[in-house]
Parts: structure tokens; sequence; C-alpha cells
């Protein structure tokens, strides 16, 4: 499921997703990391 060093990378990323989930930025980086590490190509849903 994770290549290389993501699963790390993934956890972290969550870790900080789930305190700063009110935030937009947070959301954000959530979102795009996401995207990236699931789907390789980009998504046609718009990014609220």
């Amino acid at each position: 499921m994770f290549r290389g060093g993501s699963a790390l990378s993934h956890s972290a990323d969550v870790t900080v997703a789930l305190r700063n989930r009110g935030s937009p930025t947070g959301r954000a980086i959530t979102i795009g990391f996401r995207c990236a590490q699931s789907v390789p190509r980009p998504s046609p849903r718009p990014v609220q």
C-alpha cells in the first residue's frame, strides 16, 4: 500500500491533519497529499 517512507509521512500528515482539521491550510495539505498518494492523475472534483 505504501512505498518507501510513505507510511511514516502518511501517519505524520494524518496526525497533523487531525489536530488542524479546523484549519483551511491543514485541509488543503491533507487533500493534496491524499490525492497524490491515492490517485496519480488529476481529480475532476473541486477542492473546497
